[in-house]
């Protein structure tokens, strides 16, 4: 997930600096993110989290605040896939729309 999240940053640069970014490389990555998470990660959190409010029930504020943080974060991850798809279909699009 570090190499991805690394080019991603070297693609959005490229945005910022209004150079062409390599557009099937954004999608493969908005890909990657929207479904990896879901099939591998997601469940093993949900275990651990689990897991660790039945042996610390103390700590279930914390897991609480840890999913408010990830549903913000899978909101956060729809709005980039949206915006990788627009610059796709619309290269030339305003990018400052989300």
């Amino acid at each position: 997930m570090s190499k991805l999240l690394d080019m991603l940053q070297t693609q959005v640069r490229l945005v910022a600096e209004d150079k062409s970014p390599d557009r099937e490389l954004l999608l493969e990555i908005a890909q990657y993110f929207t479904g990896f998470p879901d099939l591998s990660h997601h469940p093993k959190e949900d275990l651990i989290f689990n897991r660790l409010t039945m042996l610390h029930p103390e700590a279930i504020e914390t897991v609480q605040a840890l999913a408010r943080d990830h549903e913000e974060g899978d909101r956060e991850l729809k709005r980039f896939v949206r915006a990788v798809i627009r610059l796709i279909l619309d290269p030339d699009a305003d990018q400052d729309n989300s």
